[in-house]
């Protein structure tokens, strides 16, 4: 008797792959003969890598790059292999891997990239598919533009630090400060082409060349501002391009202060007087705090450009009731400071573990500090 239709089994109906028999997926073959008869990729071209040696960036459609190897691989093979078109949701990972050498402007070497391609089937997206290649690759040194301006000393500004007249320590640490600050901004902007291509030591200071004009000049207003130095910018004309373009070389000259957030400097207050400060905060608008009272007050920068930290010392507290009393270090004398009434600076005195604290003598009276 002959079996009905409907009571045939299920696999009965169930496509095989024509090549293997297993259960067809995807038009006659099952997942794995379909991407056998239909590789993902067509075809490779060959693959010529361009690297700095000095950087190590790559060069990407005319343009240096900052990429890993891994990341650059995956780049170059998205833009230039060709893919089969019953394909969609093509990606690319890779790994250059190259045998031990010395990159050098000028030299090669020739190692081999694994490659893994992912991709889905147009036909049935859910059906995920991936391949794996290994390829030869050339890797070709050169200097990008960049290191070749830093290394050819080409310059288009110059950022000329000095010390302060008279200099003291928090001078001293004030120009190291800034030197650091500006290298530290320039190294930051290397991936622009901002590079410091020579240093000169001078007398009083030192000059940091840099090859581009627009970074540099933003650098030493930035800097200046922030420690509140003193700032000139000047340019002088010394070249011309061929369509007319004249070029000019910047140079920028940094004033170092005297002085630190945190020092203590005698300000002329007028009618020849001084007054002491304690400097809160640096700018183009100084915030300093007064010694003898604690009263905030502004200053513009150019008001302080002589004024120089006084120098700080340590002094035994011989007496808090009914006020501060200190040892002064040059008499050996006890001796009320002049702002003891500055209620901040005589707590924190007060509340010293080692029975010390922080002095300033000037003009032969003794603050606390």
């Amino acid at each position: 008797m002959k079996t009905p239709l409907f009571a045939m089994e299920k696999e009965d109906f169930e496509r095989k792959c024509i090549v293997c028999g297993r259960k067809a997926e995807i038009e006659e073959f099952c997942s794995r003969c379909y991407i056998k008869q239909n590789p993902i990729i067509k075809s490779f071209p060959d693959i010529a890598i361009k690297a700095c040696p000095s950087c190590g960036r790559f060069l990407l459609e005319g343009k240096w790059i900052e990429a890993g190897p891994s990341a650059l691989i995956s780049q170059l093979l998205a833009k230039k292999a060709r893919t089969d078109s019953k394909y969609c949701r093509v990606s690319f990972t890779g790994e250059l891997n190259l045998p031990e050498h010395s990159p050098a402007p000028g030299t090669s070497a020739i190692g081999e990239i694994h490659a893994r391609v992912s991709a889905s089937s147009v036909e049935s997206k859910h059906l995920a598919f991936s391949e794996e290649y290994s390829l030869p690759a050339s890797v070709y040194y050169e200097l990008c533009n960049d290191c070749k301006l830093q290394n050819s000393k080409y310059f288009e500004a110059t950022i000329q630090i000095r010390r302060a007249e008279h200099e003291t320590a928090d001078g001293a640490s004030a120009f190291e400060q800034i030197v650091s600050r500006i290298r530290k901004e320039a190294e930051h902007l290397s991936a622009k082409g901002l590079h410091i291509s020579k240093e000169e030591k001078s007398p009083n200071g030192i000059d940091l060349m840099l090859t581009l004009n627009s970074y540099a000049i933003q650098i030493a207003r930035r800097v200046a501002s922030e420690f509140g130095a003193g700032l000139k910018i000047n340019e002088r004309l010394f070249s011309q391009t061929k369509s007319g373009e004249r070029l000019y070389r910047m140079t920028a000259l940094i004033s170092a202060p005297n002085f630190l957030p945190g020092s203590v400097v005698a300000v002329n207050a007028g009618k020849g007087r001084e007054e002491l400060f304690t400097v809160i905060e640096s700018g183009k608008v100084m915030q300093l705090e007064a010694l003898i009272d604690g009263k905030r007050v502004s200053m513009q920068k150019y008001k302080m450009e002589r004024c120089g930290s006084l120098p700080r010392t340590t002094a035994q507290i011989v007496r808090t009731v009914p006020y501060i009393e200190v040892l002064n270090p040059e008499n050996f004398q006890p001796a009320v400071p002049e702002n003891a009434s500055n209620k901040k600076l005589s707590e924190k005195a007060m509340n010293s573990k080692d029975g010390k604290t922080q002095i300033v003598i000037y003009e032969e009276k003794i603050y606390l500090a």
